[in-house]
């Protein structure tokens, strides 16, 4: 991310910056939530995996540590949008969970794209 010194955080005064950072708190949430559902529709993942795609896919942007990925990882499993399997590890006698999307899952995220997210996609949108 770009240096809050430059660019259009500058000009922002401390209030203000205070209430962006909030509303980048609560959107970062919610895309983890969303993002989680939309890559493990691909198929199953682990933590690892789940925690680089989304830096990937978000070029950056929702890096998320590993307690905020399990905590959202069990509470969407809590919700029943995720089931996992563990998996034993060779030789070191862990085991991994490996998550996937239930098919409660796959019904909210497809109602959620074609209604939440319905407006990113619709032809009178324009890039600005």
């Amino acid at each position: 991310m770009s240096n809050p010194a430059e660019g259009p955080l500058a000009d922002l005064s401390p209030y203000e910056q205070a209430l962006l950072s909030a509303w980048t708190d609560m959107h970062k949430k919610s895309q983890v939530n969303f993002l989680v559902l939309h890559l493990l529709q691909a198929g199953e993942k682990g933590t690892d995996e789940i925690a680089a795609a989304i830096e990937a896919v978000s070029r950056g942007y929702l890096a998320v540590d590993p307690k905020s990925l399990y905590r959202t990882l069990g509470r969407l499993v809590d919700q029943g949008l995720l089931g996992f399997d563990e998996h034993p590890v060779p030789r070191s006698g862990v085991k991994r969970k490996v998550y996937g999307l239930t098919a409660s899952g796959a019904r909210v995220l497809a109602a959620y794209r074609s209604t939440t997210l319905a407006y990113l996609v619709a032809p009178e949108v324009k890039p600005l």
